[in-house]
């Protein structure tokens, strides 16, 4: 029992040390009524793919307001599914009396909404649809929105690993090395002309060395809408990129590609890679000497099996079970 609160605790407390908040977007934004409806973040998502997000992840958004009896929902960015309910106090169906939310919120303790990020959220939020967002806020009581925040369970050096590439925009598979398969992979370039509302600009389809798509047709870095000039960055984890390696041990080429009147610039392309951090959690409790040789346990410190999905610590290391 003393050696299962030892891993436990050794868990939790390496779970807390690495779990990483990521802003995502600041501003001044108001639920003013129900017909007032801000959109946050972009088409694709792409916010959240750069900070890493992954399913059991947390979004935060940081609220205020001037009025007791508050309430917002958070909707899919496309008037879709309705995700949550938000409120000062808990609410009731008028014509049933049950209860509709249990998500009550003193914003004097907790000046925030949290929304756990399931895999049907992500892959709604990175699907393309050229309107919306992917969350859409819906409410009453005059409610401000100063930020939006993402909280992860894994963290990511802040020392990038230049990639590097040729004119056809070749990367040999050796570029990408030990990286783990949570490692993001972030793509900067830069778009200038004129452009207009919803063109299409991008890293395109990843294909294997000879041109030809990869074997897996939704193996794609993002079609990114853009609505303004400069530099813009799209990202994906490494194990997204290894599907098509699958089909080209050799490497993969990336194309940057533009659709309507604007030019994206090829030249100015950057790629990096951002791996994970160890965990830590090895050193933390090997001196208890707890840790069974390909055991594999959950953050609560519970014995799994391979069919367990989620977050799980083998051999003293955190990864990630589909």
């Amino acid at each position: 029992m003393k050696k299962l609160f030892t891993l436990i605790a050794a868990t939790l407390m390496a779970v807390c040390v690495n779990a990483k908040e990521t802003t995502l977007i600041e501003g001044d934004f108001t639920v003013t009524g129900w017909a007032n409806q801000p959109i946050f973040l972009s088409d694709t998502g792409t916010e959240l793919k750069s900070a890493g997000a992954l399913p059991g992840d947390v979004v935060r958004f940081y609220i205020d307001s001037a009025d007791e009896g508050w309430q917002v929902q958070i909707i899919e960015g496309h008037w879709g599914p309705t995700y949550a309910i938000y409120a000062a106090t808990a609410l009731t169906d008028e014509k049933t009396g049950e209860p509709i939310n249990n998500n009550v919120v003193d914003l004097s303790v907790t000046p925030y909404m949290e929304l756990e990020l399931t895999e049907e959220i992500l892959e709604a939020a990175y699907k393309q649809q050229y309107w919306g967002g992917v969350f859409l806020l819906n409410g009453d009581g005059n409610v401000k929105i100063s930020k939006m925040t993402l909280k992860t369970a894994l963290d990511w050096s802040e020392e990038a690993k230049n990639i590097t590439f040729n004119e056809e925009g070749f990367i040999a598979a050796s570029e990408f090395e030990g990286l783990n398969d949570k490692a993001i992979v972030k793509f900067t370039y830069n778009v200038s002309g004129d452009i207009t509302s919803y063109t299409n600009w991008g890293i395109g389809k990843i294909c294997s060395n000879d041109g030809t798509d990869s074997s897996d047709p939704t193996v794609t870095i993002a079609n990114l809408p853009a609505s303004e000039l400069g530099d813009l960055t799209v990202s994906c984890f490494f194990e997204d990129i290894k599907k098509a390696l699958v089909a080209s041990p050799d490497g993969i080429i990336f194309g940057v590609w533009d659709f309507g009147e604007g030019t994206a610039v090829a030249s100015r392309v950057k790629v990096e890679a951002f791996d994970v951090i160890p965990s830590g959690i090895q050193q933390t409790i090997a001196p208890a000497k707890v840790i069974e040789n390909n055991v594999i346990y959950n953050l609560a410190g519970q014995k799994v099996n391979e069919s367990y999905k989620g977050i799980v610590i083998k051999n003293g290391k955190k990864f990630i079970q589909k």
